[in-house]
């Protein structure tokens, strides 16, 4: 999850989760699930949606050239600090309840456009999202996820690929799952301005 791998994840749901489907959306697309390779972790796709993607990863991409993040550092991803923000459902440290993370409500255009990609990718049970800048994951499990998680990255560089249980995985503009709870993971060293998303 934490990686400079942008990633939309699950968190285990409890009563005071809120419905997430309540933030305004733009659009509902209702594209077909697309066929994941299980092995590869890679999700392919036909030559329309290849393109209908590619408009969303260069949308995305302005958008977050002008999206203020929040800088943190967590030791055992990595030892510098790095800039994150979170959208959809979160649980604050320390805290029992779920909440709509702030991002959400700020950043709706990038919310949805990350939506639509998710649906693209066939991916529809999540309620988080997480994007990270420049981080270089140590490896690690994300203990607070359920289920699988898809990750991609964006962004100018060269290196950084997604280790997965030591099978690396070109994720730039390429959609990925994998389970980040069970499956250890992280990132090859890079050059250049990478952003994550899961």
């Amino acid at each position: 999850k934490m990686n400079d791998k942008t990633i939309i994840h699950k968190h285990t749901p409890n009563k005071h989760t809120p419905n997430y489907e309540t933030i305004p959306q733009k659009i509902d697309l209702n594209f077909e699930n697309k066929q994941i390779n299980k092995m590869e972790h890679q999700i392919e796709f036909d030559r329309t949606t290849q393109l209908f993607l590619s408009n969303h990863f260069d949308k995305i991409e302005e958008l977050l050239k002008i999206t203020k993040m929040r800088k943190s550092i967590r030791k055992n991803i990595q030892d510098k600090s790095y800039y994150y923000l979170n959208l959809g459902i979160i649980r604050k440290r320390g805290k029992l309840s779920d909440n709509i993370a702030v991002g959400t409500l700020r950043n709706p255009e990038l919310y949805n456009l990350l939506k639509e990609v998710a649906t693209l990718c066939g991916f529809t049970d999540w309620n988080a999202i997480i994007i990270n800048k420049d981080v270089n994951c140590k490896k690690h499990k994300d203990r607070n996820n359920v289920k699988k998680s898809m990750t991609f990255t964006l962004g100018t560089f060269v290196g950084g690929e997604l280790v997965v249980e030591g099978r690396p995985y070109n994720t730039r503009r390429k959609p990925t799952m994998f389970d980040g709870a069970n499956q250890q993971h992280w990132t090859n060293s890079y050059l250049g301005n990478r952003i994550s998303i899961v």
